[in-house]
């Protein structure tokens, strides 16, 4: 993935698809947003993707969401006890 535009402390988009999706005709964008609630700090993620895929986008959806799901888990964890799960 590509960094498209950053603006540190607060949000990165990627431009790029991950897995399977690079050998498709779709395209995704990756959104990380940073804010801050309770005095922690809070990483949203969002993956736009549209385009073609044999089969259909729908139908590798969930498995791209967890995919994601678990390396921001990894993430977190190293983030709060610096090694990942």
């Amino acid at each position: 993935m590509t960094v498209i535009f950053a603006a540190p402390g607060k949000t990165a988009i990627l431009e790029g698809t991950l897995g399977p999706l690079m050998f498709s005709g779709a395209a995704g964008h990756l959104v990380w947003s940073l804010s801050e609630k309770d005095g922690r700090t809070i990483l949203t993620s969002t993956y736009y993707v549209g385009g073609y895929y044999a089969g259909g986008l729908d139908k590798l959806a969930p498995a791209v969401d967890g995919v994601l799901g678990e390396q921001l888990a990894r993430l977190k964890s190293f983030v709060e006890i610096g090694k990942p799960a």
